[in-house]
């Protein structure tokens, strides 16, 4: 089946230097979408002023098992990109992560 999920997290540090890690991040997401069918769309907003970001990522899963490997897509990506996820997730999940069925997949 396919889903959409999103995940939002906050995010410490400068607003320019963030950007420019939330890029490389973007391109892995993209890169990953290019070699591996599970994935399509990724997308990533960001509230600099409010400190949160906003990951997008359309996965192929069984049905409850989109979140997780939506999440472990995104950490990966942000860990190729050089970033950092200490404590992942340490976000509150019912708050931040929504996965909405699309489709049947393949």
């Amino acid at each position: 089946m396919r889903y959409a999920v999103r995940v939002r997290v906050g995010a410490t540090g400068e607003p320019g230097v963030i950007e420019r890690a939330l890029d490389e991040v973007m391109e892995e997401l993209v890169h990953l979408a290019e070699v591996d069918a599970r994935f399509a769309d990724p997308a990533i907003g960001a509230d600099f002023g409010g400190g949160m970001v906003e990951f997008a990522l359309t996965v192929d899963a069984e049905e409850g098992y989109a979140v997780p490997v939506a999440l472990a897509a995104i950490r990966s990506a942000i860990h190729k990109a050089g970033g950092g996820t200490q404590a992942w997730p340490t976000f509150p999940p019912a708050e931040a992560i929504e996965a909405k069925l699309v489709g049947s997949g393949a």
